[in-house]
């Protein structure tokens, strides 16, 4: 994953990192780390929400990875 001028996945075409929130399952050691990452507050607040009530599986763009674009 690159942020910087774009947001870049190898599952996803560029992306504006305005609005843009990434969720990413790393596995190390035997523990499993939920990884958000988010332009500011209210999209972490959007995807903690999605992951909260499970509405996070229509922006799963890889088996560990989300990706959450803002709707303009």
């Amino acid at each position: 994953i690159q942020v910087g001028e774009t947001l870049r996945t190898p599952f996803t075409p560029d992306l504006e990192p305005q609005g843009t929130a990434i969720i990413s399952l790393q596995e190390q050691d035997g523990r499993h780390i939920l990884i958000v990452l988010a332009d500011t507050l209210d999209t972490l607040a959007d995807a903690t929400a999605r992951l909260e009530s499970g509405e996070f599986r229509d922006v799963i763009v890889s088996e560990l990875l989300g990706v959450i674009v803002a709707a303009n």
